[in-house]
Protein backbone atom coordinates (compact mmCIF):
# COMPACT_ATOMS: atom_id res chain seq x y z
CA UNK A 1 0.00 0.00 0.00
CA UNK A 2 1.29 3.84 -0.97
CA UNK A 3 0.69 5.25 2.81
CA UNK A 4 1.92 8.62 3.14
CA UNK A 5 2.08 11.20 6.17
CA UNK A 6 1.22 14.40 5.30
CA UNK A 7 2.92 17.37 7.44
CA UNK A 8 0.68 18.95 9.50
CA UNK A 9 0.74 22.78 7.96
CA UNK A 10 0.10 20.34 4.54
CA UNK A 11 -2.43 18.74 5.96
CA UNK A 12 -4.63 21.44 6.80
CA UNK A 13 -4.68 22.95 3.53
CA UNK A 14 -5.96 19.66 2.09
CA UNK A 15 -8.68 19.12 4.56
CA UNK A 16 -12.61 20.07 4.77
CA UNK A 17 -13.35 21.21 8.14
CA UNK A 18 -15.62 18.55 10.32
CA UNK A 19 -17.59 20.39 12.71
CA UNK A 20 -21.09 19.93 12.30
CA UNK A 21 -23.86 17.23 11.69
CA UNK A 22 -24.58 19.35 8.58
CA UNK A 23 -22.87 18.94 4.80
CA UNK A 24 -19.95 21.14 4.80
CA UNK A 25 -18.31 22.93 1.65
CA UNK A 26 -14.83 24.03 0.79
CA UNK A 27 -14.02 26.76 -1.52
CA UNK A 28 -13.20 23.78 -4.12
CA UNK A 29 -16.41 22.36 -4.24
CA UNK A 30 -16.17 19.43 -1.82
CA UNK A 31 -19.00 18.42 0.00
CA UNK A 32 -18.78 16.23 3.42
CA UNK A 33 -21.14 15.06 5.88
CA UNK A 34 -19.62 15.23 8.74
CA UNK A 35 -19.84 14.87 12.84
CA UNK A 36 -17.48 15.31 15.70
CA UNK A 37 -13.87 13.85 14.97
CA UNK A 38 -15.36 12.29 11.24
CA UNK A 39 -12.30 11.37 8.60
CA UNK A 40 -11.77 14.33 6.13
CA UNK A 41 -11.66 14.08 2.50
CA UNK A 42 -8.52 15.98 0.75
CA UNK A 43 -9.03 18.93 -1.68
CA UNK A 44 -7.10 17.39 -4.26
CA UNK A 45 -9.67 14.40 -5.33
CA UNK A 46 -9.63 13.84 -9.43
CA UNK A 47 -10.73 11.64 -11.70
CA UNK A 48 -8.93 10.38 -14.84
CA UNK A 49 -10.63 11.72 -18.53
CA UNK A 50 -11.80 8.77 -20.44
CA UNK A 51 -14.10 7.83 -23.30
CA UNK A 52 -17.37 6.06 -22.66
CA UNK A 53 -17.28 2.27 -21.63
CA UNK A 54 -14.11 2.58 -20.53
CA UNK A 55 -12.38 2.50 -17.19
CA UNK A 56 -10.92 5.57 -15.31
CA UNK A 57 -9.36 6.09 -12.26
CA UNK A 58 -9.71 8.81 -9.08
CA UNK A 59 -7.52 9.69 -6.56
CA UNK A 60 -7.62 11.51 -3.40
CA UNK A 61 -6.76 12.28 0.55
CA UNK A 62 -8.16 10.90 3.31
CA UNK A 63 -6.99 11.84 6.52
CA UNK A 64 -8.37 10.05 10.04
CA UNK A 65 -7.43 12.72 12.97
CA UNK A 66 -9.71 10.45 15.31
CA UNK A 67 -7.69 8.10 17.71
CA UNK A 68 -9.77 5.03 15.86
CA UNK A 69 -8.43 3.06 12.93
CA UNK A 70 -10.66 4.09 9.69
CA UNK A 71 -11.91 1.54 7.98
CA UNK A 72 -12.76 2.71 3.79
CA UNK A 73 -15.76 0.76 2.58
CA UNK A 74 -17.73 0.75 -0.89
CA UNK A 75 -17.11 3.78 -3.05
CA UNK A 76 -19.66 4.85 -6.02
CA UNK A 77 -20.07 6.87 -8.57
CA UNK A 78 -23.34 8.04 -10.53
CA UNK A 79 -22.93 6.02 -14.21
CA UNK A 80 -20.17 3.65 -13.20
CA UNK A 81 -20.87 0.12 -12.92
CA UNK A 82 -18.51 -0.79 -10.20
CA UNK A 83 -15.40 1.70 -8.20
CA UNK A 84 -13.28 -0.75 -6.62
CA UNK A 85 -9.89 0.25 -4.90
CA UNK A 86 -6.42 -1.03 -6.21
CA UNK A 87 -3.62 -1.17 -6.18
CA UNK A 88 -0.67 -0.52 -8.91
CA UNK A 89 1.93 -2.69 -8.03
CA UNK A 90 5.79 -3.23 -10.66
CA UNK A 91 7.19 -6.54 -10.93
CA UNK A 92 9.76 -7.68 -13.77
CA UNK A 93 9.61 -4.21 -14.77
CA UNK A 94 5.83 -4.22 -15.39
CA UNK A 95 2.94 -2.41 -13.31
CA UNK A 96 0.17 -4.90 -12.00
CA UNK A 97 -3.05 -3.61 -10.86
CA UNK A 98 -5.37 -5.45 -8.32
CA UNK A 99 -7.85 -4.97 -5.79
CA UNK A 100 -7.21 -3.99 -2.39
CA UNK A 101 -9.67 -6.29 -0.17
CA UNK A 102 -9.47 -4.13 3.02
CA UNK A 103 -7.74 -0.47 2.93
CA UNK A 104 -7.77 1.18 6.55
CA UNK A 105 -6.03 4.38 7.63
CA UNK A 106 -4.34 3.94 11.07
CA UNK A 107 -4.90 6.41 13.59
CA UNK A 108 -3.99 10.31 12.85
CA UNK A 109 -2.57 8.89 9.59
CA UNK A 110 -3.06 9.87 5.69
CA UNK A 111 -4.17 7.84 2.78
CA UNK A 112 -2.62 9.48 -0.40
CA UNK A 113 -4.15 8.06 -3.56
CA UNK A 114 -2.10 8.72 -6.48
CA UNK A 115 -1.03 7.42 -9.73
CA UNK A 116 0.57 4.67 -9.78
CA UNK A 117 0.11 3.81 -6.46
CA UNK A 118 -3.25 3.00 -4.47
CA UNK A 119 -6.30 4.62 -6.35
CA UNK A 120 -9.75 4.20 -7.02
CA UNK A 121 -10.76 1.79 -10.35
CA UNK A 122 -13.75 3.44 -12.01
CA UNK A 123 -15.42 0.42 -14.71
CA UNK A 124 -17.14 1.21 -17.13
CA UNK A 125 -19.60 4.46 -18.08
CA UNK A 126 -21.65 5.45 -20.22
CA UNK A 127 -20.91 9.50 -20.22
CA UNK A 128 -17.52 10.62 -21.40
CA UNK A 129 -15.22 11.83 -18.58
CA UNK A 130 -13.98 15.55 -19.74
CA UNK A 131 -11.55 17.60 -18.62
CA UNK A 132 -13.33 20.52 -16.55
CA UNK A 133 -16.33 18.29 -15.49
CA UNK A 134 -17.32 17.95 -11.84
CA UNK A 135 -18.34 14.09 -10.80
CA UNK A 136 -19.59 13.39 -6.97
CA UNK A 137 -17.72 10.45 -5.39
CA UNK A 138 -19.67 8.81 -2.31
CA UNK A 139 -16.83 7.10 0.08
CA UNK A 140 -17.84 4.65 3.02
CA UNK A 141 -15.49 5.84 5.72
CA UNK A 142 -16.11 3.53 8.92
CA UNK A 143 -19.66 3.35 7.72
CA UNK A 144 -20.41 6.95 7.65
CA UNK A 145 -20.78 8.00 3.73
CA UNK A 146 -18.73 11.03 2.73
CA UNK A 147 -19.15 12.84 -0.64
CA UNK A 148 -16.98 14.57 -2.45
CA UNK A 149 -16.96 16.80 -5.92
CA UNK A 150 -13.63 15.72 -7.52
CA UNK A 151 -12.73 17.41 -10.66
CA UNK A 152 -12.05 15.68 -14.16
CA UNK A 153 -8.35 16.19 -15.23
CA UNK A 154 -6.81 14.59 -18.10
Amino acid sequence: MSRSRVPRGVAGALLLSACGGEPQSSSTGERVTTGPGAPHVGSDAWVRAGGPNSPSAAYLTIYNPTTDTLVVGQVTLPDASLVEVHETTIHDDMAHMAPVPRLVVAPRDSLVMRPGGVHLMIATRSATLAPGDTLRLSVELSGRRVEVLAEVRQ
